[in-house]
């Protein structure tokens, strides 16, 4: 289930891990600072997400934080943002609630991209 793959993934990220040169290491912003990798995706750059504010956080620091992010791919990055999910799909537990808008009867939140996309100099593109 989603669930499964969610608590799974979270395992890994929480576990320290060494940094692998090859393959693929899946981890935080914040354990990222000072490393490179070949490509960078940086996945849940939504409104609510990142930028995070609650007590002790700034939109500056976040803004800095999506700069750790981006900087840290040598030949590109690949920026992920969800305009909408189902009830019940993954726990969204530590975000900005108010930045999501449930509709009811459809059984679906939806966001808004991160505004730090907007910022960004570069080319966006719109997959689906």
């Amino acid at each position: 289930s989603i669930e499964n793959i969610i608590k799974l993934l979270s395992k890994y990220i929480e576990e320290a891990l060494e940094f692998q040169d090859k393959g693929i290491n899946l981890m935080t912003i914040h354990k990222s600072k000072g490393l490179e990798a070949d490509y960078v995706f940086l996945m849940g750059a939504t409104d609510g997400v990142l930028p995070m504010i609650r007590p002790g956080t700034t939109m500056e620091g976040q803004r800095r934080l999506m700069y750790v992010a981006i900087t840290r791919g040598k030949n590109g990055v690949f920026v992920s943002t969800s305009a909408q999910w189902k009830f019940g799909e993954g726990q969204v537990h530590k975000v900005e609630k108010g930045k999501f808008k449930p509709d009811w009867k459809k059984k679906v939140y939806y966001a808004s991209a991160s505004p730090f996309i907007s910022e960004l100099d570069y080319e966006v593109k719109e997959s689906f």
